[in-house]
């Protein structure tokens, strides 16, 4: 099943903010996108979702569409690296926080977790999950599913 989502997750250091005395909670920016994204998943996705297994694992694809490259690369006095640095590990934990529940399963579930970097001018973000049938295969042909399941050929 693909997610189609029209705008990149807030990161952990704008979605969550320290408690007093210690521990970490939802910000007002984490917990309102995480309201708004269920909503939006309800309303573009609830009436063609697929029953999901509670028994099954799962492998996620998660791509964020966003600029990649730093365009003064290779300029004078311009950036020192080709790739922007934009750390996308932590955009995954509140996207899956609303995903998990709307799909009826938990996250232990996904027994592979890709997480893409895609080159855009438009931000958004795109989600595919589909049950994991590589589960007792070796890594590298496991992965070699998983890019065939994404189009790829090789």
């Amino acid at each position: 099943m693909r997610f189609d989502f029209p705008n990149l997750p807030p990161s952990s250091n704008h979605a969550y903010t320290n408690m007093r005395g210690g521990g970490r909670t939802l910000s007002s920016e984490g917990r309102a996108w995480k309201r708004d994204t269920a909503a939006y998943l309800a309303q573009n996705y609830g009436l063609r979702l697929p029953k999901f297994s509670t028994e099954l694992p799962y492998v996620v694809v998660v791509t964020f569409h966003l600029q990649v490259f730093n365009e003064t690369f290779g300029a004078k006095n311009g950036a020192k690296s080709r790739y922007k640095k934009r750390d996308t590990s932590n955009l995954w934990k509140l996207l899956a926080d609303v995903l998990v529940p709307f799909l009826g399963i938990d996250d232990s579930q996904f027994t592979s977790e890709v997480l893409r970097k895609k080159n855009s001018v438009k931000e958004h973000t795109t989600v595919e999950v589909w049950e994991d049938r590589t589960e007792r295969l070796n890594t590298s042909d496991a992965l070699v599913v998983m890019a065939e399941n994404l189009g790829y050929s090789g």
